[in-house]
This record gives structure tokens, sequence and C-alpha cells, in this order.
């Protein structure tokens, strides 16, 4: 056992796992924005981001979708955090030999993992516009005549979501090493939707002038 703990694709899913957990959702962003793909989409973008020629005052439409963005974000971020809870007695159970210990940590992953699922989105949320279970693909007008789409994320329809039970209450390792893939698979399918719904808010804000409070101040006197 200690060699099957020591070595393979088991330590290599709780190495990555671990990194995973600690790894803040702005990091995991900024990994993705550093990216050569983002790094094209930033090129193609550039032209046009902080254009004078290319803002327009921010009108209800425009501010919505902003508002429905980073509302996502932090919905999104309060699910990750969820994650990191249920993966923290996952991965103390890897490395614990003793089989009631293991016990133990499986019944407190389920207990986790029951709140995790029953989670809901309240219909009024901004978010639940593209995260609830009725939730649609957002279209915004751009100056220029082109519309720019920001997909739709329900969080009850992701498969990656939908965690397993510990069956053998954590007997056995396999059992530890396919949930740990499995809370793998649910941490990059969140990260991928943070990333992309944060730079859809920053490329939209970026886009367009934003009131500030001293647009309403009155103009000095000469």
């Amino acid at each position: 056992m200690g060699d099957f703990l020591g070595k393979g694709p088991f330590m290599a899913n709780q190495h990555r796992l671990f990194r995973l957990s600690e790894m803040s959702s702005d990091d995991a962003e900024k990994l993705s924005w550093d990216s050569p793909a983002s790094a094209r989409i930033r090129s193609t973008l550039s032209p046009h981001i902080g254009s004078s020629a290319d803002k327009a005052p921010l009108d209800e439409p425009l501010r919505v979708a902003i508002i429905t963005l980073d509302d996502a974000c932090m919905v999104l971020d309060g699910v990750r955090a969820q994650l990191r809870d249920i993966a923290e007695p996952v991965i103390a159970a890897a490395a614990d030999p003793d089989p009631a210990n293991r016990a133990l940590f499986a019944d407190e992953y389920d207990e986790h993992r029951e709140r995790f699922h029953s989670f809901r989105l309240d219909d009024q949320d901004p978010a639940a516009a593209i995260l609830g279970e009725s939730s649609t693909a957002m279209s915004i007008d751009l100056p220029n005549g082109t519309a720019y789409r920001v997909g739709r994320f329900s969080l009850g329809q992701q498969a990656e979501l939908t965690l397993p039970p510990p069956v053998t209450a954590f007997a056995d390792h396999g059992e530890i090493a396919e949930i740990l893939g499995a809370i793998d698979a649910a941490f990059s399918v969140l990260d991928g939707a943070l990333v992309r719904y944060r730079q859809d808010s920053r490329f939209l804000s970026a886009r367009f002038s934003l009131p500030t409070k001293d647009d309403d101040a009155p103009p000095p006197v000469a």
C-alpha cells in the first residue's frame, strides 16, 4: 500500500488537487489570462479596448450585464470555497493508514458533499441569469454594431459538480483516488467559468465609459 500511495497517478492527482485547492480563483485567472491563447485574444481586442472612439456611455443592458457577471463570479467563488472544504477530509484520508480514521474522514466528506449538492441559487439573484437552472446566454450590443455573447453556466447541469458518495467509507484507496479525481474535475470546470466571466466583465467594463463619483459633480467655477 505504501508503494501505491507513493507514486503513480494517485499521488500525481493528489498533488494537483493540493495546488488547485490552495490556488485562489485570481491565481487561476492569471494563469489562464497569461496563456498563449489568451494572449492572442488580447492582441485582437487591444486596438479597441481603451480607445476613446470606441467607448460609449454606460447603458442599462451593459450595466445589467456587468452586474450579472460580477455577481456570478462571487457565487462561483463561494462554490469553490465549499469545494475546498470538501477536498480537505479526502486529502487527509489519502494519507491516513488507519481504516477507522478514513471512515471518519469519509463521513465528514459526505456531510460536506450533501451540503454542496443542496445549494440552490435564488432566482432573484442577478447571477441566476447565467448560472441558474433556466439561465440563458446573454448578448450585449457593442457600438460597432456587433454583439458580445456571454455563455451560460448552469450550476445544476454541470456533471463535474456531482461528486460520488463514499460507498466503501474510504476502506480502500481506490475509492479515495476516484473521489480526488472527481474533485479535481470540479475545480477545473469552476475555474474555467470564473476565468471566462472575469474576462467578460473586464472586457465590457474597459470598452465602455463607466460612470464615476465625479460625473455628477458640478463644473468648477471660473
